[in-house]
């Protein structure tokens, strides 16, 4: 299903939005692979969540996600993409290469910036006019304060919203002390910091000619950031004590082996 909703994408961006049949196919076959991927992705979670625990459960809403964030951004932005998912993916290879065991709040700083790095990526920058208006429209030309804001949004913050379902998995299999609940807890605490050292900035500056240029779009853009992160946060906490069962914590887990592994020592 993936092969062929990713083919369909691929399709979308074949058809000239100039041509009147063109682009009404154009906006049809879009439509059609945003509501597949909806429907896929409710159908997964009704299905699986009891099953699953959470990492199980966000690693397979990034596979549903993935599609339309791609479509949303558009062809220049499909590589950026998927450089965010192996990018993140190389930091927990290399931590597990490497046998290390981070400081929870060195592992959120590099996951944070991270994703903030990709945000830039994606040809967003920290000002109103940057903001890709016009892509929210594929698929939906009518407006729709609703459909077309929330396509604002996923183009605007798709970088985070992939971060954060991959984040359980980030600290899946590591020997850490910590999960994936405690670490993001600490990327709000960093977006809340960043946010108020960001207005205090501005505030000091406020006398300044680049002030309604630069810093008063700065601090604007961290306060979305927070509002997002505490958002995500929010969904987080909810399914952990209510929806997916979690299993065995995988954190945990590896910690009470290695304590077996000392306890009966060498042989």
């Amino acid at each position: 299903m993936s092969a062929i909703l990713l083919s369909t994408i691929a399709y979308v961006w074949s058809l000239d939005a100039n041509l009147s049949d063109s682009n009404d196919r154009r906006n049809a076959t879009a439509q059609t692979v945003y509501i597949s991927s909806l429907v896929l992705l409710i159908a997964d979670i009704a299905m699986n969540a009891a099953f699953q625990n959470i990492q199980e459960t966000f690693t397979k809403i990034v596979f549903n996600l993935v599609k339309p964030i791609i479509l949303v951004n558009g062809p220049q932005s499909t590589l950026t993409i998927v450089m965010l998912i192996v990018q993140l993916l190389s930091i927990k290879s290399f931590v597990i290469k490497l046998k290390l065991r981070p400081h929870i709040l060195t592992y959120a700083t590099l996951i944070y910036f991270t994703l903030l790095q990709y945000f830039y990526r994606t040809g967003h920058r920290e000002r109103i006019s940057s903001i890709q208006f016009q892509k929210a429209f594929l698929g939906f030309p009518q407006y729709n304060y609703f459909i077309n804001g929330f396509l604002v949004v996923l183009n605007t913050f798709s970088s985070h919203a992939l971060g954060f379902f991959l984040v359980p998995y980030l600290c899946f299999g590591l020997n850490l002390d910590y999960n994936g609940q405690k670490l993001y807890r600490y990327m709000v605490f960093l977006s809340v910091f960043l946010f108020l050292f960001s207005a205090l900035h501005a505030t000091l500056s406020i006398q300044s000619l680049n002030f309604p240029l630069r810093y008063a779009p700065k601090t604007i853009f961290d306060v979305f950031f927070t509002q997002v992160y505490i958002g995500f946060g929010l969904l987080f906490m909810w399914p952990l004590k209510h929806s997916f069962h979690p299993k065995v914590d995988y954190c945990q887990q590896n910690d009470e082996r290695d304590s077996q592994n000392d306890d009966i020592g060498p042989q």
